[in-house]
C-alpha cells in the first residue's frame, strides 16, 4: 500500500509539472490591439522661436510626434534622416533673407520624390529654390495686416472643424503674403483673398510629385496666423492629411463592361459600368473616360471623339453611366482611367469596344467605316449590308472569314459561325450614298463564303493588321492630372494668376 500511494504521488507530481509547463508555452491570451503610432513631424525652424514653438505646440496638440530641429536655412542633410519621418513642416520667417544650403535642398528634394510630405509657408515659393518641387511659382507680393481664406476645393480631412470662410491676420516680415500662380497639375484647396496683392487667387495649393505630395500655405506659418482658430486647424489638418497618406501604388480596372460591347448600338446612348481595387490605401478617387474612333486614314488609325470634361469621383462599389457616343458611325473605343487619392492613375485604361450603327448611314465616295463584332465562339452569325444608295461594299475579316461583296446587288450578306476572336467589318463607298448594316447573332444560317476567285478589282483591302496602330494606345501621360484627395464637389480647375517679381 505504501509502494502505491507513493506510485500516485509521483504520478500527481508529474501531471502538476506537466500542466505547469504547459502554461508557460501557451501564448497569452489576446488582448486589446495596441493603439498606433501617431504620424511624426520634422520642423524646420523659421528664424523666430516664438512662431517655431507656437507652430510645434500646434502640431502637437492635434495629436503629432513632433520633432523640432535646425533652422531651415541650416539644414545640410546630415542633421536628420528625413525618410524617418512622416511630414516635413519648412518654416522660412525671419531667416527668408539666407539662401538654403544646396546639400540640405537636394535631401528634401529626395525626401520627397521618395515619398514624404512637405508642408510649406512663405518664403520657401518666393525664394524658387525648390522650384522643381513646388506646387506653385511665384507671382508677386505684399503686405497686407489680414486676408480671407475661402475654401475651393473641399476635402474631408482639411475641411474638418474649419469654416467655408475665415479671416485670418497676417504677420509682416518684409512682407505678409505671396502670390501663387498654381502649377496646372495642382489643386487648389483654400483661396485668398489678398493674394499677395492680385486679389482671389490661391491660399493654399497642394500636389503629388514623384511619390510624394507638396502643400504650400501663401502666408507665413508664424504665430500671428496662428491665433486664429480656424487657420490653427487648417494648418494641423493639412499636415496631419499629407503625414498619413503614403500611397505610390496605382489602382486597378477590374472589371468593365458596355451596353451591346461587341455588337451594334443603333443608339449613341450607351451604359457603362466599371469596377476598380487599390492597393494602395489611400483608397479611390475619380475616374477619366477617353473615347477613341477610327480616323478614316489607316497609317494614323485612331482619333479622341470625346473625353471626360474632367476627372469625375469614383464612389464604391463601382461606377455605372451612360456615355453619349461620338456621331462617327463605325467602332468607338472606350478607355477608363481610374485614379486614387493619393493622385497615382491606373497605368493601363479598362478598355472595351461598341459599334454606333444608324438605321440609315450615309457614305462618301471613297469613305470607309470600320465595325469591330466579337460574337463568341461557336455563335452562328450573319452580317448584311442594304445598299441604300450610291454603291456601298461589304468585306468582313476575322478568324475563318474572308468575305468580299463588291458588286451591284442591292444587298450583300455574310453568314458564318464565328470563333474566338474580333471579326472586322467595313463599308467603303465607291460612290456617295447610304446603307444599313443589320447583325443577327445566335440563328443557325447557310454559310455564304464568296467564291474563292473573288477579289478585289477596286482599291486596297483595308484589314485589321494594316492600321496603324491596330487598337488605340494607352496614353496615361496626356491625361489631365488627378486631383488630389477628391471629393465629388472637389473635382474643379486650378486657379492660374500672373507671374510678377518680388
Amino acid at each position: 500500500m505504501i509502494a502505491h500511494a507513493r506510485l500516485w504521488r509521483l504520478l500527481a507530481l508529474a501531471a502538476a509539472l506537466l500542466a505547469a509547463a504547459t502554461l508557460l508555452v501557451a501564448p497569452p491570451p489576446p488582448s486589446a490591439a495596441q493603439p498606433t503610432a501617431p504620424p511624426s513631424v520634422y520642423i524646420l525652424r523659421g528664424g523666430d522661436a516664438t512662431s517655431d514653438a507656437a507652430v510645434a505646440r500646434a502640431l502637437t496638440d492635434a495629436g503629432l510626434d513632433v520633432t523640432t530641429g535646425v533652422a531651415t536655412p541650416d539644414y545640410d542633410g546630415t542633421q536628420a534622416n528625413l525618410a524617418d519621418y512622416d511630414a516635413v513642416v519648412m518654416l522660412y520667417n525671419a531667416n527668408w533673407a539666407t539662401p538654403l544650403l544646396t546639400d540640405g535642398l537636394n535631401a528634401i528634394e529626395r525626401y520627397v520624390d521618395k515619398g514624404g510630405a512637405l508642408i510649406t509657408g512663405e518664403w520657401v515659393v518666393w525664394r524658387s529654390q525648390l522650384a522643381s518641387i513646388m506646387p506653385a511659382e511665384h507671382c508677386g507680393w505684399n503686405s497686407v495686416n489680414a486676408t480671407t481664406y475661402m475654401r475651393v476645393a473641399p476635402n474631408p480631412t482639411i475641411n474638418a472643424d474649419v469654416p467655408d470662410s475665415f479671416s485670418v491676420s497676417l504677420n509682416n516680415v518684409s512682407g505678409s503674403e505671396s502670390c501663387l500662380r498654381p502649377r496646372a497639375e495642382a489643386t487648389v484647396l483654400y483661396a485668398s483673398s489678398n493674394a499677395g496683392g492680385r486679389g482671389d487667387g490661391a491660399g493654399l495649393v497642394a500636389w503629388n510629385v514623384g511619390r510624394g505630395r507638396v502643400a504650400s500655405f501663401s502666408t507665413l506659418l508664424s504665430v500671428v496666423e496662428l491665433q486664429s482658430p480656424a487657420y490653427r486647424t487648417l494648418v494641423q489638418n493639412t499636415v496631419r492629411w499629407l503625414a498619413t497618406t503614403r500611397d505610390s501604388t496605382p489602382p486597378k480596372i477590374k472589371s468593365i463592361s458596355v451596353s451591346n460591347g461587341g455588337l451594334l448600338s443603333p443608339t449613341r446612348e450607351v451604359m457603362l459600368s466599371f469596377t476598380a481595387s487599390d492597393a494602395g490605401g489611400s483608397g479611390l478617387g475619380a475616374y477619366y473616360i477617353v473615347e477613341r474612333v477610327f480616323s478614316g486614314n489607316p497609317d494614323d488609325a485612331w482619333a479622341n471623339v470625346r473625353t471626360s470634361t474632367a476627372w469625375e469621383p469614383y464612389e464604391q462599389p463601382g461606377a455605372s453611366l451612360t456615355w453619349t457616343l461620338g456621331e462617327t458611325p463605325g467602332v468607338h473605343y472606350l478607355q477608363v482611367y481610374v485614379a486614387d487619392r493619393a493622385g497615382n492613375v491606373s497605368r493601363e485604361p479598362g478598355v472595351v469596344f461598341v459599334n454606333y450603327r444608324p438605321a440609315q448611314v450615309s457614305l462618301g465616295l471613297d469613305e470607309l467605316h470600320i465595325y469591330r463584332i466579337a460574337p463568341g465562339d461557336g455563335t452562328p452569325t450573319m452580317v448584311r449590308m442594304d445598299d441604300l444608295g450610291g454603291d456601298p461594299d461589304l468585306y468582313v475579316f476575322g478568324p475563318g472569314v474572308s468575305f468580299i461583296a463588291e458588286n451591284d446587288d442591292p444587298s450583300a450578306e455574310a453568314t458564318f459561325t464565328a470563333q474566338a476572336g474580333v471579326y472586322q467589318v467595313e463599308v467603303e463607298g465607291f460612290a456617295a450614298g447610304s446603307y444599313s448594316l443589320q447583325l443577327n447573332t445566335g440563328t443557325p444560317a447557310r454559310a455564304s463564303q464568296p467564291d474563292d476567285t473573288a477579289t478585289l478589282t477596286r482599291r486596297p483591302r483595308i484589314s485589321v493588321t494594316a492600321l496603324n496602330p491596330p487598337e488605340p494606345e494607352a496614353s496615361p501621360e496626356e491625361l489631365p492630372a488627378a486631383p488630389v484627395d477628391p471629393v465629388p464637389a472637389a473635382l474643379g480647375d486650378a486657379l492660374f494668376l500672373p507671374i510678377l517679381q518680388r
